[in-house]
């Protein structure tokens, strides 16, 4: 597979997941509080997002040559980016109407 093949695979995955689970930042905020609960430490969107990209390397690791694991990482990589800037946003609006800086 090539890094291009990779990436369009990946977009179509993201995609279907969106159509199948919702936004992105809901799931992996709902995803994060379950998280932040079951462990007991402030887990945030993009830790929740963070944990499944380890957790496909982890995977990748027992089968180094399996093509889904890629996929699955870029698409989750896609997907950090669009989830930090979501959260980030989210968290310097709390901040402001909190009246911090």
């Amino acid at each position: 597979m090539t890094p291009v093949e990779c990436l369009r695979l990946a977009e179509q995955a993201v995609a279907a997941r969106g159509v199948a689970y919702g936004d992105a930042y809901e799931f992996f905020k709902g995803v994060a509080r379950r998280w932040t609960w079951r462990f007991g430490v402030l887990i945030s969107p993009v830790d929740a997002v963070d944990g499944m990209i380890e957790f496909k390397l982890q995977r990748g690791q027992a089968d180094p040559i399996r093509p889904d694991t890629s996929v699955d990482i870029a698409g989750y990589g896609s997907l950090r980016a669009y989830i930090a800037q979501r959260w980030n946003a989210e968290q310097g609006e709390a901040r402001a109407r909190a009246g911090a800086p």
